[in-house]
């Protein structure tokens, strides 16, 4: 869409941070081949901080947790824990238990990963038996998949300034 605006022709527009199609939030893109290199080596440097709002299933423990699980890609493109898969880093906070619309216990979490693994947050929420709400393949499906980039930190190339993106939560 961008690409087709006029006030961009003279940019090449390179996305840097990508969601998943259901999740909502902040992505960051790129206007020229020198900025996508310099953040791209922030996200391989992990310098680059990015938060997310989730709802799980259940409640979730009141406390500070690392979830540290090895996923792998199967042939359907599936996600699954295996120790042969790569390692994949995530904190999660819990920060206000709830109940949906059918009295069912459901969780509001931070989840900053440290990593960035094909569908990890999804795979790692399934794994600690938290799947997201609304989550077709990882755990039960529904209207929306609740999981929202919130924020992302980073160092601005053009003057090592460090910055904080912030996407408020849509209704």
């Amino acid at each position: 869409i961008l690409r087709q605006d006029p006030r961009w022709q003279d940019c090449t527009l390179d996305l840097i941070h990508r969601l998943d199609r259901a999740t909502s939030g902040i992505i960051l893109i790129s206007k020229n081949c020198l900025v996508k290199r310099q953040l791209s080596e922030q996200f391989t440097d992990r310098t680059i901080e990015k938060q997310y709002i989730a709802l799980l299933v259940g409640h979730v423990a009141p406390t500070t947790q690392e979830l540290e699980h090895h996923l792998l890609t199967t042939n359907d493109f599936k996600v699954i824990c295996d120790p042969d898969g790569k390692l994949a880093i995530t904190t999660i906070v819990e920060q206000q238990h709830l109940l949906d619309k059918n009295n069912q216990p459901v969780t509001k979490v931070l989840l900053s990963p440290k990593t960035g693994r094909k569908h990890q947050l999804r795979v790692q929420c399934q794994a600690i038996g938290h799947p997201i709400v609304g989550d077709p393949l990882y755990g039960t499906a529904g209207k929306m998949l609740f999981l929202h980039a919130q924020q992302i930190c980073y160092t601005d190339p053009s003057n090592a300034v460090r910055k904080t993106l912030i996407a408020p939560l849509p209704e």
